[in-house]
Formats: structure tokens, C-alpha cells, sequence
């Protein structure tokens, strides 16, 4: 095999064959299958319920670089083109095999939440560093501060004062809400998370910040029973 890993195969179809088709790239075993909307109108907020209203979707699929897309492609295009507006835009990549995490966490950048409360890569200097910093390397738990709902939680936390309080934080990732209820004065956290990574992650960044007396990453099996004046619940 190449140095070439994978290949992504990705098809413009009407939203009635979206379906169908997810279900033959399945057949012919694709690793992974996504949706997104085709078209330039349209909008849907995931957070919501029911389906998106897209008129065009494009379907992806990722392929092992072993398999022969032609015969794939050849398929569907007989299969779907009468179900649509003439050919079928049709598209294949190949992808360089590469550690897809720490890709993604390239992106990750210093990010400012509420009057003074920054969260900064681990592998960055803070942007304000007299300012309330979380430094944080998510490892493979969810928690960077900008997926929106973690981000409306900072900053609701960011503006409490949770003097002496001890919090939950259920689901906690990679535990950048329990650090951002201590920055805002809780004497102490317990976090959960179902997840052995990201309780894991969740202790690294705990000593990160100095704040492993404080922050007590567990299992939803090691948890204390006891009653908690604040939970965070980002699930």
C-alpha cells in the first residue's frame, strides 16, 4: 500500500436519495459516512430536533486506499442518476495518513470568554497573563472552549462568584469547566466523565494549572455520594 491511507469519495444528491445512498457506500464498505448541506439557502441548527430542510446534500465517504473506487462509482451513478437533475457531481480524494487529533488541535488558538478569562493551548504562552488563564491540552476528551455550548457555559461561569462552593462538573471532558469554576472561586471539583481518556485528560490539565489538590477527576462508578450546591452538565 501507498503512503496514501485513505480515500474520500464524495457525491451531490437530492436529499430524497441521501438515504439510499448512505446505505450503498455502507454495503461497499465505507469507514465512515457524512452529510452536509449542498446548497447556499439553506440552514439547520444541529441543537434543534427533526430533519435539516437541505435541498442538495453532499455525501462523503472514507475508503482504505486497498479498494477500488471505479466500480463503486460506477454503481451509484446507475443507480442515482435517474433520481436526479442529469449527472451526479462526483469527487475523490486521497488523504495522507497522519495523526488526525493533533491536526485538528493546530487550530486550536488562545481564545478570550467574558471580561478575563482566557483558554490558552498548552503549547502556547497566554495571550493576557495577568489575566484568569486555563491552560489546556484536551489529549482525546471534548472541552477546547469553542464548541458553543461549552463556550455559553464559560461564560456563565466566568462571571459567578463560587466562593468556598464545591461543584460538579458531569461529564466533564477535558475538565475545562471544573478549572473555570475553581478560577472563579470554588474551593473544589469533582469531575466525571464515562470516558478513561478523559479522565485522564482531565487530571493532566487539573496539575496543569496547579489545581490537582482541588479538581478530582473520577469514573461515575468513584464518585462519592453527596450533595452539590452547582452542577455543569455540558452532555
Amino acid at each position: 500500500m501507498s503512503e496514501m491511507s485513505w480515500q474520500e469519495l464524495s457525491f451531490v444528491v437530492n436529499a430524497e436519495q441521501v438515504e439510499d445512498l448512505s446505505n450503498m457506500l455502507e454495503m461497499f464498505l465505507a469507514q465512515s459516512i457524512t452529510s452536509e448541506n449542498a446548497g447556499v439557502d439553506e440552514f439547520y441548527e444541529v441543537a434543534f430536533p427533526g430533519k435539516p430542510n437541505w435541498n442538495k446534500v453532499t455525501i462523503t465517504a472514507l475508503f482504505s486506499a486497498d479498494i477500488d473506487l471505479a466500480p463503486i462509482v460506477d454503481f451509484i451513478h446507475l443507480k442515482c442518476r435517474s433520481e436526479s437533475d442529469g449527472e451526479i457531481p462526483t469527487r475523490i480524494q486521497k488523504l495522507v495518513d497522519q495523526d488526525w487529533v493533533r491536526v485538528w488541535l493546530d487550530s486550536f488558538v488562545p481564545i478570550k470568554v467574558g471580561a478575563d478569562l482566557w483558554v490558552c493551548p498548552s503549547w502556547c504562552e497566554p495571550v493576557e497573563p495577568t489575566q484568569r488563564n486555563i491552560i489546556l491540552d484536551p489529549g482525546l476528551a471534548f472541552g477546547t472552549g469553542t464548541h458553543e455550548t461549552t463556550n455559553m457555559c464559560l461564560a456563565w461561569l466566568a462571571d459567578q462568584d463560587l466562593s468556598e462552593q464545591c461543584i460538579l462538573d458531569y461529564g466533564s471532558g477535558s475538565g475545562i469547566l471544573a478549572i473555570a469554576a475553581i478560577l472563579s472561586g470554588a474551593s473544589n471539583a469533582d469531575a466525571v466523565d464515562i470516558d478513561p481518556l478523559a479522565v485522564e485528560a482531565c487530571q493532566e490539565n487539573a496539575a496543569r494549572n496547579g489545581m490537582s489538590e482541588k479538581l478530582k477527576a473520577r469514573l461515575p462508578e468513584d464518585l462519592p455520594n453527596g450533595k452539590y450546591p452547582l452542577v455543569i452538565a455540558n452532555i
